[in-house]
């Protein structure tokens, strides 16, 4: 029986004060389901990517992520494009998968262990 794939998702944030608790608490969720099942591996994560947030997004990250395991995020003080950044994060990738809506709000895989 072959081991499940690692799943670390990418989730792009900008001025998400409002929406990051129940983005974090749903997606927390679900990798726990598929944790359970054995459909990802135990080492898989969650990696939100504050783009330059004008808001409180990064402070109610912060906060949150203080009492949750196989959660990251990174902090980008000016926008900076995240299309850009997800390529980059992809080029150091050592997995070469990705899933991106057709709005690119969803997520970005990337393949870097939590802090």
């Amino acid at each position: 029986m072959q081991n499940p794939p690692t799943l670390a998702l990418l989730i792009p944030c900008y001025n998400e004060e409002e929406m990051i608790e129940q983005s974090l608490a749903t997606l927390s969720a679900k990798m726990r389901s598929l944790i359970a099942s054995h459909k990802i591996a135990k080492d898989s994560f969650l990696c939100f990517i504050d783009d330059g947030s004008t808001d409180n997004t990064w402070e109610k990250l912060c906060a949150l992520l203080s009492t949750k395991d196989s959660v990251s995020a990174n902090l980008t003080p000016n926008n900076q494009n995240l299309h850009k950044q997800n390529l980059q994060n992809l080029a150091e990738s050592s997995h070469k998968s990705t899933l991106d809506s057709p709005h690119n709000i969803a997520m970005h895989a990337k393949s870097a262990p939590p802090h």
